[in-house]
């Protein structure tokens, strides 16, 4: 008897079994679907220069800015980038790459710097402490080095306690990692642990001195055969106009010294944000705006689109119902061609002959809660 054993499961329809779907198949308003991308050509420069540094042993990195008014999928872009690193990375199809997708509550200097750290992870910290790297001859003279130093020293006195080697060393090893990561990310250090490892700096690591020293990081686990690439997704870059001007200041030219720091090499970063917050921010901090290529996202602009950017949810949502029930094809997915341009059609601007990505799910959406609830 199992554990279990006295409960019954009863296997649940609902109502959008008729449609051949096991739930709406699109997003409630302000919902991003991170799995699901319709090709958009404006972003056609961006992805041949990604694919490039992907694929390239030079791995000439870039810094693309993507702007568009709300609702024109730029969440959904950056999301599904992320998404699609993830299944790459699972599936062994990508190597030696580090990601990390930054939302827009992250837009602290700390914060930026600990999410990249954090996206390193332990685990390759620990493995680059182990293997014992050299450092470039740029690094002399700082604190960086003379971590490194000391856990070389401390690495020879346990090899020569054989018998205590590898127990002593793990344990040591664990510890210096994680304070690597903590030290870096700009917390707080005392004068206990800053003795241990021969540091001359102060409680907390700047954002000035952690970039560089991420940067010396990467060479060093690149040269280990661990990692070669760094890719960054920060969303709703227009959030920094809300700074106050100090945090603002501060975060940009946090952003310019991960930018120089990396000279272009091994790291690639995008940016999205609202129409105008790139002409705003670019023209009070033009050192910056300097660096990123800009591409502006479009958005639905004939009934065709529409109804492009339609079945791509339906087809979705209607493999998944499938997975369950194999044997209930649906070859006509509804709502059908003409219902979608009619969709579109009583809800296009009449001056511009556009309407958002996020409008016309939303109108999609509403359509199939009124067809599987007439009642509700």
């Amino acid at each position: 008897m199992s554990f279990l054993s006295e409960l019954k499961f009863s296997e649940q329809k609902t109502d959008y079994e008729s449609l051949g779907y096991l739930q709406n198949p699109f997003p409630i308003r302000g919902k991003v679907c991170p799995e699901i991308y319709v090709e958009r050509p404006e972003l056609e420069p961006l992805r041949q220069h990604f694919l490039g540094f992907l694929s390239d042993d030079k791995k000439q990195g870039g810094f693309w800015a993507i702007e568009g008014a709300r609702g024109l999928g730029k969440s959904n872009f950056l999301q599904h980038l992320d998404w699609e690193l993830q299944k790459a990375q699972q599936s062994g199809d990508l190597k030696y790459t580090v990601h990390q997708y930054i939302p827009s509550q992250l837009i602290a200097p700390q914060q930026l710097i600990e999410k990249i750290i954090q996206a390193i992870g332990e685990e390759l910290f620990y493995d680059l402490l182990k293997n014992k790297p050299t450092l470039p001859v740029s690094t002399k003279g700082t604190d960086l080095a003379r971590f490194f130093k000391t856990i070389s020293r401390d690495f020879q006195k346990t090899q020569k306690q054989q018998s205590l080697f590898d127990e002593e060393q793990n344990q040591n090893l664990g510890e210096s990692t994680r304070f690597l990561m903590r030290w870096m990310s700009g917390h707080q250090t005392d004068t206990h642990e800053r003795k241990k490892y021969n540091l001359w700096s102060t409680e907390r690591m700047p954002p000035a001195v952690a970039f560089p020293y991420l940067r010396t990081i990467i060479e060093c686990l690149d040269s280990l055969g661990l990692v070669k690439r760094l890719i960054l997704l920060l969303d709703e870059f227009e959030d920094v106009q809300s700074l106050k001007l100090p945090a603002k200041s501060e975060y940009i030219q946090a952003l310019k010294g991960l930018i120089n720091s990396f000279n272009w090499r091994g790291l690639f970063v995008i940016i999205a944000g609202q129409e105008g917050s790139f002409s705003t921010i670019g023209g009070q901090y033009p050192s910056l705006s300097d660096r990123w290529q800009l591409a502006g996202l479009l958005p639905i602009r004939s009934a065709t689109e529409a109804v492009k950017l339609g079945k791509a949810y339906m087809v979705s949502a209607h493999q998944a119902y499938l997975q369950v029930d194999p044997n209930k094809k649906i070859e006509r997915l509804s709502p059908s061609d003409v219902e979608i341009k009619a969709i579109y059609g009583d809800i296009v601007s009449p001056e511009s002959g556009r309407v958002s990505q996020r409008d016309i799910l939303d109108q999609l959406y509403q359509w199939v809660e009124k067809r599987c609830h007439p009642r509700d």
